[in-house]
């Protein structure tokens, strides 16, 4: 996104994103997370350039440079649970 700001040509990320991006979803805090405003404590569920567009663009570039299988799915289904956990945080 910084990249296309600047007007640069970005480098696609590798074959291996697809497994990266799977195991950081895999990876996060589960079980703080989905409890009360635990989402809200996440780096990347701030406003700004970290912000939670990255799983959105993560989801994008998993589907193209990686193809869309069984574990893109998988990560579907979890973005999707950490969007509906943000719109049920308590603070907001």
């Amino acid at each position: 996104m910084c990249s296309r700001v600047m007007q640069t040509d970005p480098t696609p990320p590798g074959e291996s994103f697809g497994n990266d991006f799977t195991n950081f979803l895999g990876n996060l805090p589960w079980s703080s997370i989905t409890k009360d405003d635990g989402i809200l404590q996440q780096v990347w569920c701030c406003p700004g350039k970290t912000g939670i567009v990255f799983l959105l663009v993560g989801l994008h570039w998993q589907a193209v440079y990686s193809g869309a299988g069984k574990k893109w799915e998988r990560n579907v289904k979890l973005v999707d649970n950490i969007f509906r956990t943000i719109l049920t945080a308590p603070s907001l």
